[in-house]
């Protein structure tokens, strides 16, 4: 079995039998491989009925091919069942090395994405004249307060991301956020015309829930998901240090109206946003 000239070389997937392969394979009809054709099962041990197959079809192409000058059946075949079992280590490990690397990849573009949400909307509060009373606690909530969120393509154009609220972070923060967001979109395209960089990229709401990062420190007390905090011990509720008091996370009417221009709001989003009683229920 080839994986290349280096060591580390990915296996051949042709090389490789599939679960389905192996499956349906009819043992009664014949080995389960050829010699051009010759595959190894890494789902289960060297000693399974396909890899048995698999390892008398190597014994006799061995042997026929006299590549070299031992020619007990049996030695050739404990050899190569060692040598199996190498394999299918390698190839486990390589499997998981990919995953690993994978989900790492993965943590490395959702941490880019928070850190770019963070700077637009601290953008957008410090450029809006409604917004700028905000400035100060997008600065606090920072790049590990934004919600987690992972690509949704089955549009199958541009991805949406589906937000994973940070277990920690009070609900009424997402409404408060979204409009930030609508504001950020608006401004971005004045009059209907595209300006340079990167736009916020859709996102939808998600039940799930992020707790990768710890919990944002110092922040005012309504900022935390009551449920969440309630259950702290008094040494992790001392080490957040939650500020007594409450922040006021509402909008301006007037700054509604100019979100709802944006096609991301709708008037009853808009009518949810403005009723002050289920936005600041939870302070």
């Amino acid at each position: 079995m080839n994986r290349g000239p280096e060591k580390n070389a990915p296996f051949d997937p042709s090389h490789v039998a599939t679960e389905d392969q192996v499956n349906a394979w009819d043992a009664q009809a014949g080995h389960c491989c050829t010699k051009n054709n010759f595959r190894l099962y890494f789902g289960a041990t060297p000693a399974c009925p396909w890899n048995r197959s698999a390892t008398s079809v190597f014994v006799t192409a061995f042997m026929e091919d006299r590549v070299h000058g031992c020619e007990d059946p049996e030695e050739i075949r404990s050899t190569f069942l060692t040598h199996v079992r190498s394999l299918q280590a390698a190839y486990l490990k390589q499997q998981k090395d990919d995953a690993d690397r994978e989900k790492l990849n993965q943590q490395k573009r959702r941490t880019q994405r928070n850190a770019y949400m963070f700077q637009r909307r601290l953008m957008a509060v410090s450029e809006h004249t409604l917004l700028k009373k905000h400035t100060w606690i997008i600065q606090a909530l920072g790049a590990d307060g934004m919600s987690s969120d992972e690509s949704d393509h089955t549009n199958g154009v541009d991805p949406t991301f589906l937000y994973r609220r940070k277990k920690w972070r009070n609900p009424i923060i997402d409404p408060w956020l979204a409009v930030i967001d609508a504001v950020a979109r608006r401004d971005r395209l004045p009059n209907g015309k595209n300006t340079p960089g990167a736009h916020a990229h859709r996102r939808t709401g998600g039940s799930a829930t992020s707790s990768m990062r710890p919990p944002v420190r110092g922040l005012p007390i309504n900022a935390y998901d009551p449920g969440w905090l309630g259950k702290l011990s008094v040494i992790d509720r001392e080490n957040l240090k939650p500020l007594a008091r409450s922040y006021d996370f509402s909008h301006d009417p007037d700054l509604l109206r100019y979100a709802l221009t944006c096609s991301n709001l709708s008037c009853s989003r808009l009518t949810y946003l403005c009723n002050r009683d289920i936005v600041e229920g939870a302070n």
